[in-house]
């Protein structure tokens, strides 16, 4: 298959081969293809394929350790949100990189070798995968954003306005705490999706910037109308 033989980013794959069902999760800004890899073990959707790709970007995370990112962070925004007491929003913003990140996560997904396909991801891989969806000429079966933010919500909305983009079922959850994406944005995207007529799962949970378990068992549920499609 040509994808094998011409990735357009590096990964790492599970489950049959001759599966025509995919998974695809993109990691989160520092982590790298292996972080999410714990979803896939745990869930009960192991006749897909699941695709696990890095980010294009090498990005230092502290103490000489490195993980990989989609799109950088504007740091001094960042922090000067932080010191504030406040999140760093993206809603009215469109980040460096993030058009050429989307470049290459289409291309990537678009050379899999599978029909059916759900794309999901954590934190900034949660913002890619969103957008990505909504973009992409061949739509996913659903979409999964985990602990993810409004990105560029004017570009957003527009996209949602297209009629094919309104039947793509979508799971989302985010930490009440989070100390890194604001929740109520999460909540915005989360009404932004539903008001343009999508049907989605809006898990909220007592924590920060993570994957409870509480999030796994629903996101499991949200799965299986997909997963019993491949074994019938």
């Amino acid at each position: 298959m040509s994808f094998f033989a011409n990735p357009s980013l590096h990964f790492i794959s599970f489950g049959p081969q001759s599966s025509s069902h995919g998974i695809v999760l993109f990691h989160g800004y520092g982590a790298n293809c292996h972080d999410l890899v714990p979803l896939h073990q745990l869930s009960h959707c192991s006749k897909a394929q699941w695709f696990f790709p890095d980010g294009p970007l090498e990005v230092l995370i502290g103490l000489g350790l490195k993980g990989k990112a989609w799109f950088p962070v504007d740091t001094q925004a960042f922090e000067q949100a932080v010191a504030k007491g406040q999140h760093h929003l993206l809603s009215q913003i469109r980040p460096q990189g993030f058009d050429e990140a989307l470049q290459l996560a289409e291309n990537f997904v678009n050379h899999l070798p599978v029909k059916k396909l759900i794309l999901g991801g954590f934190s900034q891989g949660a913002m890619l995968a969103t957008e990505l969806s909504f973009r992409m000429s061949k739509k996913p079966e659903a979409l999964i954003i985990l602990s993810g933010a409004l990105v560029d919500e004017p570009h957003l909305s527009s996209l949602l306005d297209q009629p094919e983009n309104k039947k793509i079922p979508f799971f989302q959850s985010h930490g009440q705490q989070d100390p890194l994406l604001s929740f109520q944005e999460a909540r915005r995207l989360y009404e932004l999706l539903t008001t343009k007529g999508l049907k989605g799962h809006f898990v909220s949970f007592s924590g920060g910037h993570e994957i409870p378990t509480q999030v796994l068992e629903e996101l499991n549920t949200f799965l299986k109308p997909f997963c019993k499609d491949i074994s019938a």
